[in-house]
């Protein structure tokens, strides 16, 4: 491995979903009648009413949801949302301050540094954050976080470079498995796909490959 570069390699891991759950996802009737009781997991629920509802006709939130359902039956935790950790939570940032203690508990304060200044040099050459993945894995136990993967999820939308990044410098710095998982129609016929992609350490950003 080469020490001068920060180099990431990924297949995806496909998963499938019923067409008519989805379908069932974009109707507000089926909200009206509270059906998503029985999809969303309970821990999820506080929001529903906030935006989850009023954002599934345009099918967000749908593979997130899918794949809290997978973490809770392995008898894991997760965190989705509101847990932004490639910068201290301050200013606007700060309410996602719970979700960063959890990333803190997990990982501790000397590695969560050594990614904050790893990102703000990244930053610098690319004009923003790494982008923080859709799901933390976790085991809870009390005040004890041990982790256990990130995720990003995706469905119909392309990997971006900024993602990769974010799952590079997960990888490397806080020493921790990634995954990207796709959700496809059952009897969609797709191939894992495979994302190549390295940067020079702090360097400028070469294209998703």
């Amino acid at each position: 491995m080469d020490p001068n570069r920060l180099s990431i390699e990924v297949t995806e891991r496909i998963l499938e979903y019923a067409p008519e759950v989805y379908a069932r996802w974009r109707a507000p009737a089926w909200w009206d009648a509270e059906g998503w009781r029985d999809v969303v997991p309970e821990a999820e629920w506080h929001r529903v009413l906030t935006h989850m509802r009023t954002q599934a006709i345009g099918g967000y939130h749908f593979v997130e949801v899918m794949y809290m359902r997978v973490v809770e039956a392995e008898g894991l935790s997760w965190k989705y949302e509101g847990y932004d950790f490639f910068e201290p939570p301050t200013g606007t940032a700060a309410r996602s301050g719970s979700g960063y203690a959890k990333v803190v508990a997990a990982f501790g304060e000397e590695k969560l540094g050594r990614l904050h200044e790893a990102a703000g040099r990244y930053r610098l050459a690319y004009g923003d954050l790494p982008a923080t993945r859709d799901i933390f894995v976790c085991r809870q136990d009390g005040a004890k976080v041990t982790p256990v993967r990130f995720v990003e999820l995706k469905h119909k939308d392309a990997m971006a470079s900024r993602q990769l990044l974010g799952l590079a410098l997960i990888q490397d710095i806080l020493e921790s498995p990634v995954e990207i998982v796709r959700f496809v129609s059952a009897g969609t016929r797709r191939a894992p796909r495979t994302y190549r992609c390295d940067w020079p350490r702090g360097g400028f950003i070469r294209s998703v490959g």
